[in-house]
């Protein structure tokens, strides 16, 4: 159907193309899809992505990609023709449900739909002034918590709030 593997080179280096670490299911470690993979599946409805193209600064609520909800489900920042920036947010359920606490939070990756290479093709963006430890698996603590930040492709995402419910999101 498509879907590659996400987990890059597979050097486990965050100083190499490291991809989505391990935390979805087209990695080692396994997990479940992305909302992008769940979009593109159908598995998720139009109305559950919030789709952004202006410059604006913006607020957003998105609820956990893995329960079962009506409620939008990711952000999706589009970049260019072939490439955006996708949010979303991981909470222990459905195949998470041993997702342990460090690895609950809001994903941010960069997706690239020319990139073919087995491996290759979306990358989280790295949170601004934490180191991410690879303990149990590589990448575990990548997600973004309550008042952390990344910067991708110009547009820089904040989590405002953080809890079962999903995430608040800016995006700037």
């Amino acid at each position: 159907i498509g879907l590659d593997d996400h987990y890059g080179d597979t050097r486990n280096d965050l100083k190499s193309e490291y991809g989505m670490g391990h935390l979805t299911m087209m990695t080692p470690w396994g997990g479940d899809l992305s909302t992008w993979e769940k979009w593109k599946l159908g598995f998720i409805k139009d109305s559950q992505i919030q789709c952004k193209s202006d410059s604006g600064t913006s607020t957003h609520w998105i609820a956990p990609s893995t329960v079962q909800t009506d409620e939008s489900k990711s952000i999706i920042i589009r970049v260019s023709a072939t490439k955006a920036v996708v949010v979303e947010t991981l909470r222990p359920a459905g195949l998470y449900y041993k997702l342990p606490m460090q690895s609950q939070g809001a994903l941010v990756y960069e997706l690239d739909i020319t990139e073919t290479r087995h491996g290759f093709g979306m990358k989280l963006s790295l949170p601004i002034g934490r180191t991410v430890t690879s303990d149990p698996f590589f990448m575990a603590s990548y997600p973004l918590k309550q008042g952390e930040s990344t910067i991708s492709n110009g547009y820089k995402i904040t989590v405002l709030e953080s809890g079962t419910f999903g995430d608040v999101i800016r995006v700037e």
